[in-house]
């Protein structure tokens, strides 16, 4: 499976007026800047993250046994797949939120205890390339 990066460019600045602007209709369009390939993974989900820093991460959710990617896309020509974390449970469903620090994961399923959410605290923080994906937990 491959992701395709799309990015779109306005080439209207303000104040100037619409006649002095003929932009091609193809010009303001998305267009690919770059692919990423999950060999063997699925994608069933993505959400988005921008930090303070202007850096920005891609969460990749895959099937249930597949974990979820993270991907740093600071440079959406070039990508960096960071890694991987695991799901909690494997054997339920699972859907990922991002907000803040925190990465949210809401798990429900045919099991004998109810739906659960698990946070995961500063789990951007990880230092990209120097280590694999972890929790984090402080």
């Amino acid at each position: 499976m491959s992701l395709a990066l799309l990015s779109t460019m306005s080439l209207v600045s303000g104040g100037a007026s619409a006649k002095e602007h003929k932009v091609k209709g193809s010009d303001n369009q998305a267009h690919v800047v770059a692919h990423i390939s999950f060999s063997g993974l699925s994608a069933v989900d993505m959400v988005m993250q921008r930090k303070v820093n202007d850096t920005y991460y891609l969460y990749v959710q895959h099937s249930t046994d597949q974990g979820i990617s993270i991907i740093d896309i600071t440079k959406p020509a070039q990508p960096k797949v960071v890694g991987a974390i695991p799901w909690p449970d494997p054997a339920v469903s699972s859907r990922v939120n991002v907000t803040g620090d925190l990465a949210i994961i809401s798990e429900s399923g045919l099991r004998t205890a109810p739906p659960t959410m698990t946070l995961y605290s500063g789990i951007c923080r990880i230092q990209p390339l120097l280590e694999q994906y972890k929790s984090c937990r402080e």
